[in-house]
């Protein structure tokens, strides 16, 4: 736990930031306020993967992927609101068949925020959830996370921090998963944890550009001393509002996310992934996307499911 409280504290500073944060570089004339809102978006794609080593080796590199999100914001005061969220992803090649070589099959996740927010300035709250992931098509595993979310608005900029720990709840036998206890002493001395930084970039009403970065740390279940997992995450997305025929104003993104998982030792497996993606998405309960971002449902979390059955790839 005292990573997940390492983590915590960062977050907390960011907040006392926000609180503190100079009302000249906010543009309070937008009077803003919290909204009802929501988004579904849904994508496809294909990963590939790279730099294998020791353990982790895939003679069939590359899949098939698609995935989306649905997420709804509820406004419970004038700065308090609840935003829940659901999201999912899939390996196309493992509907009706067998995955190969241990390849990630899928991922389903809920989560839920609760936080304080000012539309001028930031925002800053706490997060919790659920999730399974598979490899193999058969061999799943559960887990359980919670952290603390921080935002700061500067103009067209927002930046997003997050922190919060994992822990799996799956059988020894069933999954090699990044977890933060050992399944008989639940959530007790764990030690996995995540922390996630976001920009993003509001170029004009119609599009938007964000990066991200995240690391996350825990034991592999069952590895024994070598059970050590680093996985460090990177991405970056585009959206663009464009008029198309018959289905008017559709918002549509770009995006591309790469995945490195390390196990260490000199036997032990590592390999990198690269996934790239197109999409759509709908929403209510903004006129532009910088609006959506301060006022709406635009909080979010990490593919955790993805990060925790990596642990089986590289036994």
């Amino acid at each position: 736990m005292k990573s997940f409280f390492r983590a915590s504290a960062a977050v907390v500073a960011i907040s006392v930031f926000v609180s503190t944060g100079h009302a000249a570089d906010m543009d309070y004339e937008r009077a803003l306020e919290l909204a009802v809102s929501g988004k579904v978006e849904s994508w496809v794609g294909g990963s590939f993967i790279t730099s294998q080593s020791g353990d982790a080796d895939f003679d069939d590199d590359s899949y098939g992927v698609g995935g989306g999100g649905v997420v709804i914001g509820l406004p419970l005061g004038p700065n308090l609101s609840i935003q829940s969220d659901v999201s999912w992803e899939r390996n196309f090649d493992s509907i009706g068949g067998d995955v190969e070589d241990n390849l990630f099959s899928h991922s389903f996740q809920i989560a839920s925020h609760i936080s304080w927010r000012d539309p001028n300035r930031g925002l800053f709250g706490i997060f919790g959830g659920i999730g399974s992931a598979d490899f193999d098509t058969d061999s799943e595993g559960t887990y359980r996370f919670v952290g603390g979310e921080a935002q700061i608005y500067l103009d067209n900029f927002t930046l997003y921090a997050q922190g919060g720990t994992i822990w799996s709840v799956s059988d020894d036998d069933q999954l090699g998963a990044l977890e933060s206890v050992d399944d008989s002493e639940c959530c007790g001395n764990g030690h996995a944890f995540f922390v996630r930084g976001v920009g993003r970039w509001f170029i004009d009403p119609v599009s938007r550009l964000q990066f991200e970065g995240s690391y996350a740390n825990g034991d592999v279940d069952g590895a024994g001393d070598t059970g050590n997992m680093d996985i460090f995450e990177w991405g970056a997305r585009y959206d663009r509002m464009v008029g198309l025929p018959v289905l008017g104003d559709t918002n549509l993104f770009v995006a591309y996310r790469g995945n490195r998982f390390d196990k260490g030792g000199s036997d032990d497996g590592a390999f990198t992934e690269h996934t790239v993606m197109v999409g759509t998405s709908v929403s209510f309960g903004a006129d532009s996307m910088a609006n959506f971002d301060r006022t709406g449902a635009s909080l979010d979390t990490p593919n955790i499911g993805r990060w925790v059955i990596s642990g089986e790839q590289v036994e």
